[in-house]
């Protein structure tokens, strides 16, 4: 099961290593390890931008826009040492990095509390005005 860690050069860190108990198909108890790796990598609000700034020499690269984060959570059983389970978010992941980016600029979406309920386009919305009624 590939990981994807860490991205490139950037460093992980280990946030949370803690027992979790189970009870096996055998009914018998089992301790799991939860392990949270967490990476972050420096990003531009947009992909132009970003392959630019990716083009010159890290020291006269501006300041990034913002971090876009991710890495694994991972059950590992303690008596094998196998990894049981991984839930990953890969900080190599282009499409995942645009969602990012659109979200960020809010791109006519519904990201918000405050833009569901109070959105220009929504607004006609019988729901929305009946929720902003009451506040």
């Amino acid at each position: 099961m590939g990981l994807d860690l860490p991205h490139r050069n950037s460093r992980f860190e280990i946030h949370s290593l803690r027992p979790a108990r189970r009870t096996g198909p055998d009914g018998e108890s089992r301790i799991d390890v939860v392990i949270e790796v967490t990476q972050k990598r420096p990003v531009y609000s947009s992909a132009a931008r970003q392959r630019q700034a990716e083009g010159l020499p890290a020291h006269l690269r501006p300041p990034a826009d913002f971090d876009f984060r991710g890495g694994a959570t991972l059950l590992v059983d303690l008596e094998t040492s196998q990894l049981r389970y991984a839930i990953r978010k890969n900080i190599a992941d282009d499409a995942r990095l645009e969602r990012q980016r659109a979200f960020l600029r809010d791109d006519g979406g519904c990201s918000s509390l405050h833009a569901l309920y109070l959105h220009k386009q929504l607004l006609a919305a019988p729901f929305a005005l009946l929720h902003r009624a009451g506040a």
